[in-house]
């Protein structure tokens, strides 16, 4: 047999005696449905998914805390290219239950960046029951702890952060900016720092509601500071209050700087 022929003999056998290896992935369990959600148990499960875009109209299920000590996390759902108007790039739109536990000292530093939290953007998405511990986000616009940006009737329930929040414009101790969606039985204890349209749950709420929210913490900028909201235009508030420390310049309120056509219940 010639070399040739042996190099082609010995590449088959190795094919057949090499044991067949599970390829790592697919989080803690799962697969992804409404009934059989996708299990998220430890950091690396979390960072599968941030480099998986094609499971972010999936079903997930924290099933313990997980502390991110030491690791710098990028959102999930990012903006994709911060040179562009607007978020460009693949939005959240699946169900993410926390199940009642916590993130722990989570980081997400991008301050050159927008649409930076937890999630980027949300999209129809619904993220229940989740707590976040200890945060430290940082952004340029639209910025918050746990999302960027919410539009089109994402829901977001029974979801709480404490920690630090900063950037430039629509910045908020939860949510950068809150457009056509609802947030509901939330809080943030978060201190709050930025240039335009600053609060300390809510940057800037669009033509969306808040309901049985509460903010606590220091909220500080220039224009357009609330304890509660910075800029709310259109939609409602109902049985919501802050405890805010505000600091500001020009349009500052304890509760919301600046409303049009807001529809609020006491």
């Amino acid at each position: 047999m010639c070399h040739k022929e042996m190099f082609f003999f010995g590449i088959v056998l190795i094919l057949m005696f090499t044991p067949v290896v599970a390829l790592a992935g697919a989080y803690s369990g799962g697969s992804g449905t409404a009934g059989d959600p996708y299990q998220v148990a430890t950091a690396e499960d979390w960072l599968e998914i941030i480099d998986t875009s094609t499971d972010w109209d999936k079903y997930f299920v924290l099933t313990n805390d997980i502390d991110f000590e030491g690791i710098t996390l990028t959102p999930i759902a990012p903006d994709m290219d911060p040179n562009k108007p607007n978020c460009q790039g693949i939005p959240f739109s699946g169900t993410f239950e926390g199940n009642g536990n916590i993130l722990h000292n989570v980081v997400i530093n991008q301050p050159d960046y927008a649409y930076i939290g937890l999630f980027g953007l949300l999209n129809g998405a619904n993220i229940r029951n989740l707590g976040l511990d200890d945060i430290e986000v940082c952004g340029r616009y639209s910025v918050g702890s746990l999302v960027g940006l919410t539009l089109f009737s994402t829901r977001i329930e029974s979801c709480y952060a404490t920690g630090t929040v900063s950037g430039s414009t629509c910045i908020g101790g939860l949510v950068g900016v809150n457009g056509w969606s609802n947030i509901t039985s939330c809080y943030a204890t978060c201190d709050v720092s930025g240039e335009y349209k600053v609060g300390g749950l809510v940057g800037e709420s669009s033509y969306a509601s808040i309901i049985s929210c509460y903010a606590k913490g220091i909220v500080n900028g220039n224009n357009v500071i609330g304890g509660l909201v910075g800029l709310f235009e259109g939609g409602r508030i109902s049985t919501c209050y802050s405890g805010c420390l505000v600091v500001g310049r020009d349009d500052v309120g304890g509760f919301w700087s600046y409303n049009r056509k807001l529809w609020m219940d006491r």
